[in-house]
């Protein structure tokens, strides 16, 4: 429900002072009202507001009358300082009308346009990130994979480094995160029972674990 009547020129939002008046029911005279605020709380000509000279045709003859165009910010302050429940409906109206043409606007400028297809690739870039960044986490990786992913020869030099790093350590012959590292979520260990009755552990790493592989070693490499 329109309101007030909001005239876009130029991407501004414009609004006859005359008709908030009318509207917000002011008691005071318009020219007073308008003038008073502009003295007090330092509006500005040409900035905030711009005269318009209307001219009305009566059948005793002519007169005429000065309005005021206001910016929709200048609106929402004359609203606000009315301090009533119609400077607060007023007021309401205008930031959801400001709302809505910030959601429809489109570029004006080479520029403008150039900003919000950047702005449109990061945010895709961003989703597609998030897609893998999610599939990796679900997933889990053997040292081989890992290993091919830092261009290493085999699992065997991936452990090695880990190793060196002072990552993992080995106990009978299993692989095990050292106490720095044990609580990071880095491994996924299954325990198996054969019927020999012989244990065997299959480890994974992670996504996380994956993701810490790779910015601890391919930064060197």
């Amino acid at each position: 429900m329109e309101l007030i009547n909001i005239k876009n020129e130029n991407g501004k939002q414009l609004v006859s002072a005359r008709e908030v008046h009318e509207y917000l029911e002011v008691g005071t005279r318009f020219n007073d009202w308008v003038s008073r605020c502009i003295e007090k709380y330092d509006f500005e000509e040409n900035s905030d507001y711009s005269k318009l000279s209307i001219v009305e045709n009566h059948s005793t003859g002519a007169s005429k009358k000065i309005d005021y165009i206001v910016t929709l910010d200048m609106a929402k302050e004359l609203a606000m300082i009315s301090d009533t429940p119609k400077g607060k409906e007023a007021r309401k109206y205008f930031i959801e009308c400001e709302k809505k043409l910030k959601e429809t606007r489109l570029p004006q400028t080479y520029k403008e346009a150039l900003i919000e297809l950047v702005n449109a690739i990061e945010l895709k870039e961003q989703a597609e990130s998030q897609v893998k960044m999610l599939t990796h986490q679900n997933k889990l990786y053997t040292s081989s994979e890992i290993a091919k992913e830092l261009n290493l020869k085999s699992a065997s030099e991936l452990n090695k480094i880990l190793e060196v790093k002072k990552v993992q350590y080995k106990v009978n012959g299993t692989w095990v995160l050292t106490s720095k590292y044990s609580d990071k979520g880095y491994n996924s260990i299954k325990q198996t029972v054969l019927d020999s009755g012989r244990i065997v552990f299959d480890r994974k790493w992670t996504g996380t674990g994956r993701e810490f592989i790779l910015k601890l070693i391919g930064v060197e490499n």
